[in-house]
């Protein structure tokens, strides 16, 4: 599954628009990614530039008052609901090999 800081109804467009076959579930307000630790608050310069270049307002489209953002963050749980796998990277444009999380999920069942 997926969860996104944005709104129930945009959560689910997304998950329309880029054809997903598992759930992306609504984290509006950040309540999960707070208990994980891994929000931030955008830079002023880069709420400007979303604002004023791309016309992106987060605070719309999360439906909250703030700039804050949740890190990209991959989790594997396993059965017992503990958490067996986490990459979590401050820059958004590194994330988990999915390599890597096949072998984790292989590992985890048994078929490896």
């Amino acid at each position: 599954m997926a969860i996104s800081p944005e709104q129930p109804n945009d959560s689910l467009s997304s998950k329309e628009k880029n054809e997903l076959t598992f759930p992306v579930l609504s984290d509006q307000g950040l309540h999960v990614a707070k208990s994980f630790k891994i929000t931030f608050s955008m830079p002023q310069a880069v709420v400007d530039l979303c604002l004023d270049e791309f016309n992106l307002d987060l605070r719309k489209i999360n439906g909250v008052d703030h700039f804050d953002l949740p890190i990209p963050a991959t989790y594997v749980v396993g059965k017992n609901g503990a958490v067996e796998y986490a990459f979590v990277d401050a820059d958004y444009t590194t994330r988990a090999e999915p390599v890597e999380i096949l072998h984790i999920l292989e590992e985890l069942s048994g078929e490896h």
